[in-house]
């Protein structure tokens, strides 16, 4: 009997340890980026590892918006979304998505940054379908450098101008953000509805004044994309101007202004509380 329980005993052992050798075939792989926004000029880092925990980066491809890159440490080329899989052997990972953006008070166009550390805010009417139309611009004093974003909010009352607030606004929505103008040098650069396939722009805060003393500052981000897969991000964070560029001031006629440069709002710029609509 202790023979047989012997044999038994050995052969279970056998068993188990043939099931547990077909378990360690990988079957997916996952890939993981070390930060899921990067500022334009800084690199990430790619990650691979097998569903047995494994890492297997050495051995993996990596695509990013499906072109072959040959290392896991990328520097993207210019700002946007970049959106990136691996493939190691048979097995493919699932897609994900780095977020390059520009830095603080900036914008990136082709790669290059310009500075942009002013900013106002241009109120340039409200239209038959009670919106307030606005241009959220930011440009550099020295260069002239400038990129303005259009974007529209509502408006209830009819006796004070209502400002917008924090919100995120989308290319073609009412009220949403709806054209892009931007100055480099001597280059103008536009984006509207036959131009962009997306248009973002993310007012995270904004305070308006009430009374003297007040702050006004305010804090966006923005980032387009053309049909021909140009992008351009930006972003402002401080204190804002204010310019009433409507036509009557604050009558309900919207001008359809889209070239409007600093040089031509810096002597109107004041504080936001004293424009009433």
């Amino acid at each position: 009997m202790k023979k047989i329980f012997f044999f038994l005993a050995v052969a279970g052992s056998t068993f188990f340890t043939s099931c547990s050798s077909d378990d360690d075939v990988a079957s997916s792989i996952v890939l993981t980026s070390n930060v899921p926004t990067v500022v334009f000029g800084e690199t990430f880092t790619l990650t691979v590892k097998t569903d047995l925990a494994v890492d297997v980066t050495a051995g993996s491809q990596f695509f990013v918006n499906n072109v072959a890159i040959s290392s896991n440490v990328f520097t993207p080329p210019t700002g946007g979304t970049y959106t990136i899989r691996a493939v190691n052997g048979t097995l493919t990972s699932a897609d994900i998505t780095v977020k390059v953006t520009a830095p603080l008070n900036s914008f990136v166009v082709n790669g290059t940054v310009y500075n942009t550390e002013t900013s106002i805010l241009v109120y340039l009417g409200t239209d038959e379908n009670s919106m307030n139309n606005w241009i959220a611009a930011g440009y550099n004093a020295l260069t002239e450098n400038e990129m303005d974003v259009y974007f529209t909010t509502p408006q209830v009352g009819a006796v004070t101008l209502e400002y917008p607030t924090a919100a995120n606004f989308v290319f073609g929505a009412t009220p949403g953000s709806q054209f892009l103008y931007g100055i480099i040098g001597e280059d103008e650069l536009e984006g509207d509805e036959e131009s962009l396939t997306a248009l973002n722009l993310n007012l995270t805060t904004i305070n308006v004044p009430q009374v003297a003393g007040d702050p006004q500052n305010w804090t966006y981000t923005y980032d387009a994309v053309f049909v021909g897969g140009e992008t351009v991000v930006g972003n402002f964070s401080g204190d804002y101007l204010f310019y009433n560029a409507s036509t009557p001031a604050g009558k309900t006629t919207v001008q359809p202004i889209k070239r409007i440069h600093s040089s031509s709002l810096k002597n109107g710029a004041k504080k936001a509380y004293l424009n009433k609509k």
